[in-house]
């Protein structure tokens, strides 16, 4: 049986392995070696690369659900809910640089039927982004344009954040999701 900080070790090494080197690129040797232990050892502790994979995509869809979904379901006007959400999102990925490097670049590595279901999460974080940006739109806050596509366009910039944004540089994860929340927003409002 696992000892919880042996399998918190071998998470975190894969962490750090998968957003640096990539899935492809690792091997269970290469993380039993981070952590201290033969790599045939790994397998006491999980059940293999790509449920540990699996765990770390899961772990970040969660990440980004959890933040943003109180938001979406609030009475705000949808123009600050989506500056929040923005923001938000923006948040958890500069907290969880390595977490978001592997959900954004690594998941594709997924079996085909994780990767449906990892389709399928996005699709319907997506669809939080463009149910309040369609409700914009109707109470004319925000300029019309197809809200699939406005979608697409913010998170898409949102999560570039996870290619340079560095957590010892001058902006704190809050500043920098205001910053691209604001930018952003001036962009499609009316």
């Amino acid at each position: 049986m696992s000892t919880p900080g042996k399998k918190e070790q071998i998470y975190a090494a894969a962490r750090a392995l998968f957003s640096t080197r990539g899935y492809a690129a690792t091997t269970v040797r290469d993380i039993a070696k981070e952590v201290g232990i033969r790599g045939a050892s790994v397998y006491a502790h999980v059940d293999g690369k790509e449920r540990i994979l699996w765990d770390l995509v899961i772990e970040a869809a969660d990440a980004f659900r959890d933040a943003v979904r109180p938001i979406m379901a609030s009475p705000l006007a949808p123009d600050e809910k989506l500056r929040l959400a923005m923001a938000e999102h923006v948040t958890v990925i500069a907290r969880n640089i390595e977490t978001s490097t592997i959900y954004f670049h690594e998941w594709q590595h997924l079996s085909p039927a994780r990767k449906r279901a990892v389709r399928d999460r996005r699709d319907t974080y997506e669809q939080l982004f463009r149910a309040v940006i369609a409700e914009g739109m109707k109470k004319r806050v925000f300029a019309k344009r197809d809200p699939r596509h406005v979608s697409i366009v913010l998170l898409s910039s949102l999560n570039g954040v996870s290619t340079w944004f560095r957590p010892s540089g001058p902006l704190s994860p809050e500043s920098l999701g205001a910053l691209y929340a604001d930018l952003l927003l001036k962009g499609i409002l009316r």
